[in-house]
Order: C-alpha cells, then sequence, then structure tokens
C-alpha cells in the first residue's frame, strides 16, 4: 500500500478533527444520563408506589444500566486516545509536505480529565448499586 497523497491526509485529518470533537460531546452526555438515571431511581425510592417488589426491582434496573453506561464511557474514553494518536500520525505525514501549516496538536488534558470522569463515574456508580441494594433489600 503507498503512502497517501497530501489530500488524502489533508481529508483523513479533517474526519479523525471531527470524530474527536464529537466523542468528546459523548462523554459529557453519557455523564449526564448516568447522574440523571441514579438521581431519578433515588427520588422516586421514596414513593409508596416503588416499594413493591416490582419497583425495587425498576430502581435496581436504573443503577445496574448506569453501572453498565460508565462502563461503555470508560471504553469510549480509552477510544478517545486512539482517535488522538491517529490525528498525530497523519499531522506528521502532513507536516513533511506542508511544514509551515501543520504543526502538532499539544496533547489535550480534556482526554485526561473525560477519562478520570469515566472512571470516577464507574466507581460512584457501583458502589452506589451496592448501597442502594443493601438499603432496598436488606
Amino acid at each position: 500500500m503507498s503512502d497517501p497523497s497530501p489530500q488524502e491526509c489533508i481529508e483523513i485529518h479533517a474526519a479523525l478533527a471531527d470524530e474527536l470533537r464529537h466523542s468528546d460531546g459523548l462523554v459529557w452526555q453519557f455523564a449526564l444520563a448516568i447522574i440523571a438515571l441514579e438521581d431519578g431511581a433515588v427520588a422516586l425510592s421514596g414513593l409508596s408506589g416503588f416499594q413493591s417488589l416490582s419497583g425495587k426491582n425498576a430502581l435496581s434496573a436504573a443503577f445496574l444500566l448506569s453501572v453498565g453506561l460508565s462502563i461503555v464511557l470508560v471504553r469510549h474514553a480509552y477510544e478517545r486516545r486512539g482517535h488522538i494518536r491517529r490525528l498525530h500520525a497523519t499531522e506528521e505525514e502532513l507536516r513533511q509536505t506542508y511544514p509551515r501549516i501543520f504543526v502538532r496538536t499539544p496533547d489535550s488534558p480534556q482526554w485526561r480529565a473525560s477519562l478520570g470522569l469515566a472512571w470516577v463515574l464507574l466507581a460512584e456508580s457501583c458502589i452506589s448499586f451496592v448501597l442502594f441494594l443493601w438499603q432496598l433489600y436488606g
């Protein structure tokens, strides 16, 4: 396979940059969904209709879903690292052809922040799930 042309590199760079921007928004959307699920389950747990076994199971399912979303969020945060590596590799190719235009994109603290947020939400979701089960069924 031959090396990509400069035009192909520019198109690849644009696509990778768009994917990275899109994934940044997804991280925060997942975080909000996780928090909303847990807050909703806690708020509904005080209502009399949710004191039955089926109500407790529904609330437990909400917490279990937040754990699942947290796992997806961690995987997605690591996937962002792959986008950044591919972006840097493409920039290296373009820098050889257009040295004045393409400079290396600095490593962003946003990736580390999104990874940290993902791990915090996963830990919080797991702990909340266990505590919630203990309170409901214990």
